[in-house]
């Protein structure tokens, strides 16, 4: 299941008039049945306008594919933000990124695990980058479309309020293993998480994959 889904020009458009938390908030309650968290939208309202900028300054195609919380099939994990597109090569590929709102965390001595306020507490949590790389691994094996149609994934993590510590608790080498297979952009790599897109997907083409995603048989 996608909540919302469109062109990379209508996103930003939806984005620019300022209706994109409304609009997916009423997708939300059509398709789930019920309204999400005041939090849950302010937070659609605010790491929307950070993508929009990433996208819009990009310079990825306009016909790029934008796919906004996708529930993984068989699972209740849902997917933040997916871009989806062909790179210079014309290979199919879609860019997962993982969405948080986070200022700080710190490391931990647990595997794959750290420490964040979240909901409103301090909480050991999954590390983003293992997160956002189980997240792609699950869409490839359970959504026929992606398998059958040879779309790559390829994940990373956005912290757009997150300035980068030295030393990074996030970075630390004990989370090296996912940080390899899902980079992390940081409030101030917001031009390599703009490099990444254009050289994944920035060809565009995109909403022939996204269609492929969305109607993928579960496998």
């Amino acid at each position: 299941m996608i909540i919302y889904s469109n062109t990379n020009l209508a996103f930003r458009q939806d984005v620019e008039s300022n209706h994109i938390s409304d609009i997916i908030e009423a997708n939300f309650i059509e398709k789930i049945g019920h309204r999400e968290s005041p939090a849950e939208k302010t937070a659609w309202r605010n790491s929307m306008q950070y993508m929009e900028r990433v996208l819009r300054n990009s310079e990825i195609a306009e016909d790029c594919g934008v796919l906004i919380e996708y529930t993984i099939p068989n699972t209740s994990k849902r997917v933040d933000f997916i871009v989806t597109g062909q790179n210079e090569n014309q290979e199919k590929n879609y860019v997962l990124i993982e969405l948080k709102q986070w200022e700080s965390a710190d490391s931990t001595d647990i595997p794959e695990l750290v420490h964040t306020f979240v909901g409103g507490g301090f909480r050991d949590v999954q590390h983003p980058s293992y997160q956002a790389e189980n997240y792609s691994r699950m869409m490839g094996l359970m959504n026929e479309g992606i398998y059958s149609n040879g779309i790559s994934g390829y994940p990373c993590v956005y912290l757009h309020n997150y300035s980068r510590k030295n030393p990074e608790p996030l970075l630390d080498p004990r989370y090296s293993e996912g940080t390899k297979l899902a980079p992390i952009y940081f409030i101030d790599d917001y031009r390599a998480l703009q490099d990444y897109l254009k050289k994944m997907v920035g060809s565009g083409k995109g909403m022939d994959i996204l269609y492929d995603m969305e109607h993928g048989r579960i496998r």
